[in-house]
């Protein structure tokens, strides 16, 4: 009786035993998990395409990487147009005069600086705007005249919108520039639409 009972004292019960059992459930399912996904993780490695999946990964990362270098070095060297790279002083294309371009607020503007007859024969004097329309002006010296007026930007090449005055036979014409060079600029009077006019070729002097 007493060994009987002593066992009896010292045996767990069924319902004793449950919590524990209980507490490694996690453990267990934790397990299971890791398992699960070692598996898992094993069997897509080891897919017929997985392997070519991530090869075609790879080269569309590699080709959309090489794409935007090739974009970012293009952009590099698109040319940055400069708006007051006309600004400067011209020799015209008859070659006997020198017209300084110069900005004034947002629009440019050339002045006659140069004359390779600056002298009247028939005066002995500098010669003045003889020919203009406006007789009030024919006594205006042609030295220091804005012969250009008005002309703006155009994003490009090309300054636009302005007027140039020709004291050869004192008429002014619609005119656009454009820069072929930096000491290269096209000068194009025209009346009404461009395609009716004259070029000029001047030659930067400084």
């Amino acid at each position: 009786m007493g060994g009987t009972g002593t066992n009896f004292l010292y045996k767990r019960l069924p319902w004793q035993e449950f919590p524990a059992k209980i507490s490694l459930i996690p453990q267990i399912r934790v397990i299971r998990a890791h398992t699960f996904l070692i598996i898992f993780t094993f069997n897509s490695v080891n897919q017929p395409g997985f392997h070519q999946h991530r090869l075609k990964q790879m080269k569309s990362f590699r080709l959309s990487a090489f794409f935007l270098l090739c974009v970012s070095t293009l952009m590099s060297f698109t040319p940055q147009y400069n708006p007051d790279a006309v600004v400067g002083t011209w020799l015209n294309g008859t070659k006997r005069g020198h017209i300084q371009i110069y900005k004034k607020g947002e629009h440019y503007f050339g002045k006659l600086v140069w004359l390779r007859e600056p002298t009247d024969p028939s005066t002995g004097k500098p010669k003045t705007d003889l020919k203009n329309n406006q007789s009030a002006l024919r006594s205006r010296p042609l030295l220091g005249m804005d012969v250009m007026q008005g002309f703006v930007f155009d994003g490009g090449k090309v300054w636009e919108d302005g007027h140039i005055y020709n004291p050869e036979d004192g008429k002014e014409y619609n005119c656009k520039m454009t820069l072929k060079n930096p000491n290269t600029l096209d000068v194009r009077g025209y009346v009404g639409i461009s395609l009716l006019g004259k070029t000029q070729t001047w030659t930067r002097v400084n």
